[in-house]
């Protein structure tokens, strides 16, 4: 399967862990420490967030790898840990054939010998192909095959269809350029040494390949990869605006001047349709920045691309080179990773899929399947039961919602897609050929759920040990890794109180994106589709519009970060989250649950459960600036933001009127 981003976020967690202190955790952790990290000089009607969680930096101590660290960021670190644990024992005690699979892989990733013996063999009849390319179009046939990973400027991923859930698409968008943003192309001091450090790896990896005028190309394809940023930056459109084709043929009138029935056959992808392009403006700009540029110039970006797509698998004088490189991208913090540690990372990315399974196995108990598994359930049921009495939509809008409910499925700890890994077999002094049979191991996959769809199964893009819930519109699924269900998010020795609010309320959250501004926009079997009453969306419209003004007017008040329309997705998920969890606990609270605990009624341990995975340091104004673009608030906008839309916070906490987070009932926002 590609890789996703999010995997790519996690890999660089887990590889950041190899190389950190680990962070301190209570003694016991199948209970919360909450109360350790409140903050009772706080009064948690004047901001709930410090009351709640504001001795929890002083407690946990600073984590030198993450300056402003969050609850997440301290998960996905403890995570890490885990995960090395089950890497560990696949490497070393592993017996099923899977594991013994994984073994000669990374024997073969520790032969830097048989690396530095093959230099850039592997790639020496690619290079030629690309010498020998008479134009652009067969620059970019070059480009589509998947057993070199080279994939821009265009890159192309297999992904449920948006018009047909029954069937997947491929999904076509520009990008391909080796620098992350274009704000590395503005006139900063940093953007400057930045642009300087990666012109010289450009340079280094052309002399590589036997590049005679290496400097001076290096400059032109600098010169091109800030084209193919300003690309990305100017499109008005956005890159969400998407085009579906039904037919290679129509996408081909619609973009004559790129070769595509030669690109998907080089790509090994069966094509009939649908196509979908995302962000067809950037893909006519990209037709004419190939016309505009030199062909020679586009063959060294080629050349380029494919050696830092492989850096990993050349002779290690290449990833050293780039390794160098990004210590300036990234402020110095780049690490080198050692033989072993390279070995766990590679394997972690290339066999996800069953390291996830392994992981699930290892650090989720059948216990807490379980609990999680009636927990879903019954915030399914509190949804049902808030939708069906809503009069805030109309009934044609609310019959149409419940029908998309009720088809919502969940993938508690891993996915149900069977792993397969027959058919791959080894050697442990060919890196490079093991990672081609691996390429086109995912290609096939990909192949064949064009061919037949996914069988009825919910398609995962990330591990099971990833550090975030999902929720996937095209697929109507929300996806709860065995990663989230870790402390400190869920406890298996807490009460269900605090764990419907630190939990239950993260399910809530990604149901509820099923319904926010950008998931109402499909089915309740994933297509694409307008279900809204028009006077209802009119009505959500305004919804949204008052809780934008509403979160901007607290960030105002309290002098802090946010962009409010760009986080409101989340925001909105965020309030129906925390309204159908508490909804679910009060439904199915058992006996005695009344009671005092530590001195919290049930009320208050429900949103201190939720408080506890908002836990955040204070954030410098660099810090906000860069959150600002974030599609969550964070820190105490979050939290604070969405309880001053839920009543029975205020109720819980005795929040009147002269306390400063309080607002009015009509004031408050509730969309079911």
């Amino acid at each position: 399967m590609q890789k996703s981003s999010v995997l790519a976020v996690a890999i660089a967690i887990f590889s950041a862990a190899l190389f950190t202190p680990q962070l301190p955790v209570s003694a016991k952790d199948d209970k919360p420490p909450f109360r350790e990290y409140l903050n009772k000089r706080t009064s948690p009607a004047e901001n709930f967030f410090k009351y709640a969680t504001g001795n929890w930096p002083v407690k946990v101590g600073r984590h030198p790898s993450f300056e402003g660290a969050d609850s997440l960021t301290q998960l996905g670190v403890l995570n890490a840990q885990k995960l090395d644990k089950t890497l560990t024992h696949i490497r070393n005690n592993g017996t099923d054939p899977t594991s013994q699979l994984i073994q000669t892989f990374m024997q073969s990733v520790e032969n830097t010998e048989a690396l530095k013996a093959a230099g850039l063999t592997p790639l020496k009849n690619k290079l030629a192909e690309i010498d020998g390319a008479e134009n652009f179009t067969a620059l970019m046939i070059a480009s589509a095959d998947p057993a070199f990973g080279l994939y821009g400027p265009l890159v192309h991923a297999v992904q449920p269809s948006r018009t047909d859930p029954n069937k997947h698409s491929v999904y076509i968008a520009t990008y391909g350029f080796s620098l992350p943003q274009q704000v590395f192309f503005s006139n900063s001091g940093q953007a400057k040494s930045i642009r300087i450090a990666h012109e010289a790896l450009l340079a280094f990896l052309l002399e590589q390949t036997g590049e005679p005028q290496a400097r001076a190309l290096a400059r032109h394809v600098m010169t091109l990869e800030e084209n193919l940023a300003h690309l990305l930056a100017t499109d008005t459109e956005g890159s969400g605006r998407s085009l579906v084709f039904t037919t290679v043929e129509a996408l081909a009138a619609e973009n004559p001047a790129l070769p595509w029935t030669e690109f998907f056959k080089a790509a090994r992808l069966p094509i009939a349709g649908p196509i979908t392009v995302v962000g067809q403006k950037r893909l006519v700009g990209l037709s004419q920045l190939a016309e505009d540029t030199a062909l020679l110039v586009w063959k060294a970006y080629y050349k380029t691309q494919l050696l830092i797509a492989n850096k990993a698998y050349l002779p290690p004088r290449i990833e050293q080179a780039a390794i160098v490189a990004a210590k300036t991208y990234e402020g110095g913090g780049t690490f080198q990773p050692t033989p072993a540690q390279k070995t766990k990372i590679e394997a972690n990315q290339w066999f996800s899929e069953y390291i996830g399974h392994r992981f699930a196995a290892d650090h989720v108990s059948a216990t807490t399947r379980t609990k999680i598994t009636e927990m879903t359930t019954a915030i399914k049921a509190a949804f049902k039961e808030r939708i069906q009495s809503s009069s805030v939509f109309t009934a044609e809008t609310r019959a149409f919602a419940l029908k998309k409910l009720d088809a919502m499925r969940a993938e508690i700890a891993e996915p149900s897609w069977p792993l397969d890994y027959s058919g791959l077999a080894f050697e442990p002094t060919d890196l490079f050929g093991n990672i081609m049979k691996l390429r086109l191991r995912d290609r096939a996959l990909d192949a064949e759920t064009l061919k037949n769809g996914a069988g009825g199964y919910v398609r995962w893009n990330s591990p099971a040990y990833t550090t975030n819930a999902l929720y996937s519109p095209n697929q109507n699924a929300i996806l709860l890794p065995a990663g989230f269900m870790q402390t400190p998010l869920y406890y298996p020795g807490a009460d269900d109180a605090y764990n419907y609010g630190s939990f239950g309320t993260i399910i809530g959250h990604e149901i509820a994106h099923a319904f926010d501004n950008r998931g109402r926009q499909f089915g309740a079997d994933g297509a694409q589709v307008n279900w809204w009453q028009p006077e209802d969306i009119k009505k959500f419209n305004t919804l949204s519009e008052i809780l934008v003004n509403q979160y901007e007017a607290y960030a105002r008040r309290t002098g802090t970060t946010t962009n409010a329309r760009r986080t409101l997705g989340e925001n909105i998920a965020d309030i129906i989250g925390i309204q159908i969890a508490y909804d679910a606990y009060m439904a199915n609270r058992t006996d005695g649950a009344e009671v005092l605990v530590n001195g919290f009624t049930e009320q208050q341990r429900f949103y201190l459960g939720l408080a506890q995975k908002r836990r955040a340091r204070t954030r410098s104004e660099d810090e906000n600036a860069i959150l600002a673009l974030d599609t969550h608030s964070h820190g105490a906008i979050r939290l604070n933001g969405a309880l001053r839309n839920i009543d029975s916070w205020f109720e819980a906490f005795k929040v009147g009127k002269d306390d400063f987070l309080y607002l009015t009932p009509e004031k408050r926002v509730s969309f079911w």
